[in-house]
């Protein structure tokens, strides 16, 4: 079963993987990592077997990440500060952020995408009745065709909170509309 969601385990640990699929190893699973990371355009600092490091500089916000493998989960410590600014006096004052939340929401997504290909890939070379492969296929949900008024609200609704790019609303709305 492929579960993800944003609980936080202790003090700064926090989960983007709730249960690895069983047939993951950790060096796959930090591949995974790595690989949204750099999509995403974070800098990997660090990548040994048994974490991953990066950092990113975008807007007003510099963040670091560090990856690792907890147990059958997938967590993250993370580190966010905003670039100074000016007070009136003319004086640089630090200022503190968090990581923006749709920036882990998207690395989420694409680690689960990658994890979900791996393991229909591994499917397609084992016998139809593996576990984990049924559980991640049927964490997908299943529309039906009258439901697309209802995709496409939500879809906006996704894309107006900043949870999706404008590319990614762009491709999943003509995908809903190829359907009619």
């Amino acid at each position: 079963m492929l579960t993800c969601f944003a609980a936080t385990v202790g003090a700064e640990e926090k989960v983007l993987i709730e249960i690895l699929p069983t047939n993951i190893d950790t060096t796959t699973a930090l591949n995974f990592a790595r690989e949204a990371l750099e999509y995403r355009q974070w800098t990997i600092v660090k990548q040994d077997a048994e974490s991953v490091h990066a950092k990113i500089s975008r807007n007003l916000v510099d963040a670091k990440i560090h990856i690792y493998q907890n147990g059958n989960k997938l967590v993250y410590e993370d580190s966010a500060r905003g670039r100074p600014k000016i007070d009136h006096t003319g004086r640089a004052v630090p200022s503190t952020t968090e990581t923006p939340s749709r920036w882990i929401y998207y690395l989420r997504s694409d680690i689960t995408e990658k994890l979900q290909a791996y393991v229909a890939e591994a499917a397609g070379s084992a016998p139809a009745a593996t576990p984990p492969t049924a559980t991640v296929a049927s964490s997908k949900p299943a529309h039906p065709r009258g439901n697309r008024v209802q995709r496409m609200k939500e879809l906006k609704e996704m894309y107006d909170g900043g949870l999706i790019s404008a590319d990614e609303y762009a491709r999943k709305r003509a995908q809903i509309l190829d359907e009619l």
